[in-house]
């Protein structure tokens, strides 16, 4: 039943958190760019989007979860553990809050807000789609989208290895007999594998899009984070940066590093082994964090625009309605989380009493940029979007339509020309430079800062990795380096929390069920803590010392 005390009670409580929480190479000149590779918002959903999801517990935990000693014997005898190890889906169900993403559905917690949204939140697609990982929408008239495989065949694992590898209908036997056949599946390129629905996990721009699409929001795959949501005590979608967090899962198969020595074909069409790849997919998945940050609006828009009568499916409930006040930055209409706080100032082509999109999304992207030096001029790349905005109170559908368009045209742009440019050793410092003028050029809010910190510390692990022989920084500059990015991490709240692994026996553990853990909301109020105490001064300040610190000694 609907009990408006404790409903708005929960609103308020979730919309102050809103407000504080919330690599790929260019080719050679010869070989022209594969036609996945251009962004495509329905790439998750193509060239196999009507594929079933099989029941990983008889496909893919078969082999990657090997008890079988023969089996493990036959697989090191063929040369197929220089590919995979046969203990992913432990490492996985162990190390990865993922396993648990459907436990969270039935927790207190979601029963409260099922209660409060009217539908039962652990059978409904707009959870399951992000919390299992594994359906598809379908839109038929009159009828609601369908799951593509039983329910309980998918959801009790959370969100498994389909959720990001792709639905497996197609690929699964051709993948199977590599293990046990013949060799002919690790020497097909990833455009190979990915005509027959398998994802390309680690090409930076198709990994940051398969994460993004629930840890940003994804409208052709139903994946849609609601105010209401919010309101009925969803935690908010923190910023997200895809290298920290994915080495936060932790990594449960082999590392590119480690899988290219073996099956150097599979990822021939995009791989360079000179280029900082994990600098790399920092920007790359930034462009593509704002990339998808405009399609969320332009679909939305695009959908709310059409006639009214006979162009929207009747049961189409993933659908938004316009405006979706959760694209927009919560302190646009909620007081900041600190009484004495001022509101930041307003992006320039914001009219007072409108509502500015979240800023994290744009951070790195001009970071990008500046570092790359494809700078084109000063204008603001959403000036276009965010003008259609203000022009009335969320803009108007047909006219935030268009504006999104132009905005993710200039954007494809951007991406195309950013993996164009080659990413070594020296050009990964000047980033390190580039995160301190974008940070100390204009205000910056909690959400900004973690951004800029989590990608400064990626790109010095990477030069620490590969420090060998090199003289760029000295030794005596990247230790000064490291020395300031550590300092971010007093004040910001960048570490994840850990799963401690099982004590390993004999052989290897067996699936267990695990109950939801209450860390991942320990963190959310952490992090709320965090952005209540965040320190802009402080923040430039460390800034400014990492600045200093990329000088060359005298």
């Amino acid at each position: 039943m609907f009990k408006p005390s404790r409903f708005f009670s929960i609103m308020l409580t979730a919309a102050l958190a809103c407000c504080g929480l919330s690599a790929a190479v260019a080719p050679s000149a010869s070989a022209a760019e594969p036609a996945k590779k251009a962004f495509d918002p329905k790439y998750l959903a193509t060239p196999n989007g009507a594929a079933t999801f099989l029941d990983p517990q008889v496909s893919c935990f078969s082999c990657h979860q090997a008890t079988d000693p023969n089996q493990a014997e036959m697989y090191k005898e063929r040369g197929t553990l220089k590919r995979v190890t046969l203990v992913e889906t432990a490492r996985w169900r162990e190390l990865d809050f993922h396993s648990q993403a459907a436990n969270s559905l039935t927790t207190p917690r979601a029963k409260v807000m099922g209660e409060l949204l009217g539908y039962d939140v652990a059978k409904s697609t707009r959870c399951l789609n992000c919390h299992s990982g594994h359906q598809r929408i379908t839109e038929r008239a009159a009828q609601p989208p369908e799951l593509s495989a039983p329910r309980d065949a998918l959801t009790k694992h959370g969100v498994s290895c389909q959720a990001c590898h792709g639905p497996a209908q197609n690929w699964e036997t051709a993948h199977r007999a590599a293990n046990e056949k013949d060799d002919n599946w690790w020497k097909k390129s990833s455009d190979d594998k990915y005509a027959l629905g398998l994802l390309d996990i680690r090409h930076p721009r198709s990994r940051a899009q398969i994460c993004l699409s629930c840890h940003l929001g994804s409208s052709s795959e139903g994946k849609i984070l609601t105010h209401d949501m919010y309101a009925a005590g969803h935690p908010p979608l923190q910023n997200f940066e895809v290298e920290t967090f994915a080495a936060a899962m932790p990594y449960h198969g082999l590392l590119l590093e480690e899988k290219i020595k073996s099956s150097p074909e599979s990822h021939q069409d995009w791989y360079r082994a000179e280029d900082f790849y994990r600098t790399r997919s920092v920007f790359t998945s930034a462009i593509v964090a704002l990339r998808m940050q405009v399609q969320l609006i332009l679909d939305e828009a695009t959908w709310a625009a059409q006639p009214a009568a006979g162009a929207k499916p009747a049961g189409d409930v993933h659908r938004a309605q316009w405006p979706e006040l959760a694209f927009f930055n919560c302190a646009s209409c909620h007081h900041e989380l600190a009484a004495d706080r001022p509101s930041r100032d307003r992006s320039p082509s914001a009219a007072p009493g409108r509502p500015m999109l979240r800023e994290w999304p744009t951070t790195l992207y001009e970071v990008a940029m500046r570092g790359t030096g494809l700078e084109r001029n000063a204008e603001p790349v959403l000036k276009p979007l965010q003008e259609a905005l203000s022009r009335n109170p969320f803009g108007r559908a047909q006219e935030v339509r268009a504006a999104a368009a132009t905005v993710a045209a200039r954007l494809d742009a951007d991406l195309a020309a950013f993996e164009s440019r080659p990413l070594d050793r020296a050009a990964a410092v000047k980033y390190l430079d580039a995160i301190c003028a974008v940070g100390l050029s204009r205000p910056i809010d909690y959400e900004e800062a973690r951004q800029l910190a989590w990608s400064a510390k990626t790109i010095v692990r990477e030069l620490k990795g590969s420090a060998s022989g090199t003289s760029v920084p000295s030794t005596a500059t990247l230790e000064r380096i490291e020395r300031a990015v550590g300092a971010f991490d007093a004040d910001l709240c960048l570490e994840f929390p850990v799963k401690q692994a099982k004590p390993k026996g004999p052989d290897v553990p067996k699936p267990t069920p695990i109950p939801y853990s209450a860390a991942l909301f320990g963190l959310g109020s952490q992090s709320l803590d965090a952005a209540f105490r965040f320190d802009e001064p402080s923040f430039r300040r460390r800034l400014a010392e990492l600045q200093a610190a990329l000088a060359p000694a005298p």
